[in-house]
């Protein structure tokens, strides 16, 4: 994936997806469940991006984190209110523009392999996993 792909993104707060990682992700949003729903009935892979503010909605691409993990859907089942999904991390992608806000998220996305240890990856682990164990 080189060249830009158009793809469905998976809004993330609380949540990093990392590549070569399988983990499970609750969704509660909306737009959330109608991506991960449209994803796997087309058998696509999703962009998991993690949110950089607490707005609801995403306006722009300014709204989301520049990286994020291109990931397969292993495994989706109800949970109360909201969808428990399990992804398997494929490998790093660079988010280059938002194309749709509605009914869910689509945006165009870029391999990008990047350095192991970027400043912006280290920001998304601390807030998105360890931040989670230091509250």
């Amino acid at each position: 994936m080189q060249e830009r792909e158009e793809m469905i993104l998976l809004v993330l707060r609380d949540n990093t997806a990392l590549p070569n990682v399988k983990q499970r992700i609750d969704v509660f949003s909306l737009k959330g469940m109608l991506a991960l729903n449209s994803a796997q009935k087309d058998n696509v892979p999703v962009f998991a991006v993690k949110q950089n503010c607490t707005k609801t909605d995403i306006e722009s691409e300014e709204d989301l984190c520049e990286f994020g993990t291109v990931c397969n859907i292993v495994d989706v089942k109800k949970n109360g209110n909201g969808i428990s999904v399990t992804l398997e991390g494929l490998k790093r992608a660079r988010l280059e523009d938002l194309s749709a806000t509605a009914p869910f998220y689509k945006g165009g996305v870029i391999e990008s392999p990047g350095k192991l240890f970027d400043v912006e990856f280290k920001h998304n682990l601390y807030k998105g996993i360890l931040y989670k164990d230091i509250k």
